[in-house]
């Protein structure tokens, strides 16, 4: 019987990662058909924006993939809560090249930068929620090398949702301003870098060491 569970889970767990991976797909492709084809040539020049535009959603779709990816290679409990907070991470991915347009076309628009901030503060904080539980579900029998990829990777996802969404207050009271707090992500991701480098040079054992062992 215990068997059988086992092999449920993972066929579900597996079910759950296709169709995933449909929805990356079709926000992707949404992203595609918005692209609008000119009447001429030299509609081309004046639609460059567009292009712009499927470029950032192509790069930050990809991005998520990639992350949940790692989520479902290592990390995913597969549990009733794991499934809800995929689903709407999901909602989130596919509605991102509508709020991506929205913000792009509508650069000085209060709504549109809010709800920019929203979608991204709410895919990053999901990430980080689902690599939270599976390091508390799946840690203990992960092997070092994904047990601190996974690590690493909830919290740089939690910062990044945490400055997303608090940036909403900051858009709310001081209008277009408040985006300067999204420049607080790329710095944190930063300083987190140097800090686990720093970490892993103490951690490293010296060449004495190392000619001693």
């Amino acid at each position: 019987m215990a068997d059988e569970s086992a092999q449920d889970r993972n066929r579900f767990t597996r079910r759950l990662e296709g169709f995933s991976d449909i929805v990356f797909g079709f926000a992707l492709a949404q992203s595609a058909f918005a692209l609008e084809i000119p009447k001429t040539l030299d509609g081309v020049y004046a639609k460059s924006g567009d292009l712009f535009f499927f470029a950032v959603t192509f790069a930050v779709i990809a991005a998520f993939w990639i992350m949940h990816y790692r989520v479902f290679h290592y990390a995913f409990a597969g549990g009733r809560i794991d499934v809800i907070l995929n689903f709407v991470l999901l909602a989130a991915v596919a509605l991102l090249p509508y709020v991506l347009r929205l913000y792009i076309q509508f650069p000085d628009s209060v709504i549109g930068s809010a709800a920019y901030a929203a979608e991204l503060g709410v895919g990053f904080s999901l990430l980080a929620a689902l690599e939270i539980r599976g390091l508390r579900a799946l840690g203990p029998s992960m092997a070092p090398k994904p047990l601190l990829t996974i690590r690493r990777a909830s919290w740089r996802h939690a910062v990044a949702g945490g400055v997303f969404l608090l940036s909403l207050v900051f858009i709310a009271l001081f209008g277009l301003v408040g985006r300067v707090a999204w420049g607080a992500v790329p710095l944190a991701m930063i300083v987190g870098r140097v800090m686990e480098r720093v970490q892993a040079g103490r951690a490293a054992p010296g060449p004495a060491a190392a000619g001693r062992s």
